[in-house]
């Protein structure tokens, strides 16, 4: 029941993603990864709201997460 209910935040949290060109930004260092406030400050997106879009990606293996988050 839960998927069924996240089935609406995850294409809006691509759409959010992909619009601010977060995997261009994360590919400029693709070893390391780069820190959500990295990520904050080059798309414009508050760091807690691209956060939390990042997290519910990564729970969808769209993206890793560890100390910073990976493409």
């Amino acid at each position: 029941m839960l998927n069924k209910v996240m089935a609406f935040y995850e294409p809006a949290c691509l759409h959010v993603v992909l619009s601010a060109k977060v995997p261009d930004i994360l590919q400029r260092e693709p070893s390391d990864g780069v820190h959500i406030s990295e990520i904050a400050k080059t798309s414009g997106i508050d760091q807690g709201k691209i956060g939390r879009i990042l997290r519910l990606l990564a729970s969808k293996h769209c993206f890793r997460e560890g100390n910073v988050i990976l493409l």
